[in-house]
């Protein structure tokens, strides 16, 4: 059975951190995110926004891509993913959300 997408997150997220040697608190910090909220989105509990995503992928040093892609699973699981997320973001996002993905998207793709 696949993982759901906040787990895949969580999961990168955990493994970028440790190949860092970084803790949570460390990455909580330099995202400027409250330590508490780091700590359960490494565990999956909670569903993160795009600028999330983006604040911890700068904190780790990484592309945000980094974050969604799964390297233990096939690239066309991968893409697939990638796009039941864009796909949700612009039928189900306000105005905001959706140009909030835009601009991630571009600068991944820069």
């Amino acid at each position: 059975m696949r993982e759901a997408m906040p787990e895949v997150v969580a999961r990168r997220i955990k493994e970028l951190r440790k190949a860092r040697s970084l803790t949570q608190e460390a990455v909580a910090e330099r995202a400027g995110l409250n330590p508490k909220y780091h700590a359960s989105i490494e565990q999956g509990r909670v569903n993160v926004t795009i600028a999330t995503l983006a604040k911890i992928a700068r904190a780790l040093d990484v592309p945000a891509s980094d974050l969604l892609l799964d390297p233990g699973h096939p690239a066309k699981d991968d893409r697939a993913a990638v796009r039941r997320l864009v796909e949700a973001v612009t039928k189900h996002g306000d105005g905001e959300r959706v140009a909030r993905l835009r601009t991630f998207l571009e600068k991944v793709f820069r």
